[in-house]
């Protein structure tokens, strides 16, 4: 693999740069907005990446197992994976086997793999200082040297 290609050089980076602050300079009350806005909620896209990375794969995978079977009940009666357990294994399933593992998410169901609750937790200091430092931020768009 040829590293320059991927890692960004820094005539990129400064041209990067360049073309966000000509478009700060010509939208800088729309740019002041935005930022205010994600000063408010800073976790905003990490929680986007957390749910399109993470959640959306274990809700399809979670679907998937109840497709074939695995549901929160246990395994369903004339269900691909009953006909798979009664042809493989019998009543005797390997403790450490996939079909044990599918069998203990499903059975969990799709709330209850990560220990989801309704709480909502309080913003931990990174969040706070992230807020802050994009508030102000967002002041210096507003009121700043733009032409």
């Amino acid at each position: 693999m040829n590293w320059t290609q991927v890692i960004p050089r820094y005539e990129t980076i400064e041209a990067a740069i360049g073309h966000m602050s000509s478009f700060v300079g010509k939208h800088r009350y729309l740019a002041s907005g935005i930022l205010l806005l994600w000063s408010i909620f800073p976790e905003f896209p990490f929680k986007v990446l957390y749910t399109v990375a993470y959640k959306v794969p274990r809700a399809v995978f979670c679907w998937v197992l109840s497709c074939f079977g695995f549901t929160e009940d246990g395994i369903s009666p004339d269900s691909f994976a009953s006909r798979y357990q009664s042809r493989e294994y019998g009543g005797n399933i390997p403790r450490d086997s996939l079909f044990s593992s599918y069998q203990s998410i499903g059975a969990r169901g799709y709330y209850e793999i990560d220990g989801y609750s309704d709480r909502q937790e309080g913003r931990g200091t990174v969040m706070t200082i992230l807020g802050w430092i994009i508030f102000f931020g967002a002041g210096y768009v507003f009121l700043g040297p733009w032409n």
